[in-house]
């Protein structure tokens, strides 16, 4: 079953993360004993954590218009409506991160929330920058 495996996926670990995202299916393309198969079905699903990919940055954020706060909160809910994260982390800095299991998902979610808030802030004559963590 072993040499089967890295002849179709490359490697354990390939195999694993492909079990973890699909299902016991996978397993079952190799007729196990089952047994065997939902034993090992469950120790990867205990073991193997799906990926994760994380992006976030931190936005610098001000207005100096008398609607300030109502300003802000318009510009913000322009990311969480883009099911990006907001975190305050103290006037007028704010962590935003998206977490993902595809770098490109995660950039498009991203850039889509950046997109709409800035044009927001624009129209609002708000201060508006964001750094990207590296």
């Amino acid at each position: 079953m072993g040499d089967n495996i890295i002849e179709k996926y490359g490697g354990l670990y390939p195999f694993l993360q492909t079990v973890v995202e699909k299902g016991k299916p996978i397993i079952d393309e190799f007729k196990p004993n089952p047994k065997f198969g939902e034993a090992l079905f469950k120790t990867i699903k205990e073991k193997i954590k799906p990926i994760e990919i994380n992006i976030s940055g931190t936005l610098t954020l001000r207005s100096y218009n008398s609607s300030g706060v109502e300003d802000l909160k318009n510009i913000l809910n322009k990311f969480i409506e883009q099911k990006v994260n907001v975190q305050y982390l103290g006037a007028p800095k704010y962590k935003l991160s998206v977490v993902s299991d595809d770098y490109k998902k995660a950039e498009g979610v991203l850039k889509k929330g950046l997109d709409a808030a800035s044009s927001c802030a624009e129209k609002l004559r708000c201060e508006f920058n964001f750094n990207k963590n590296e």
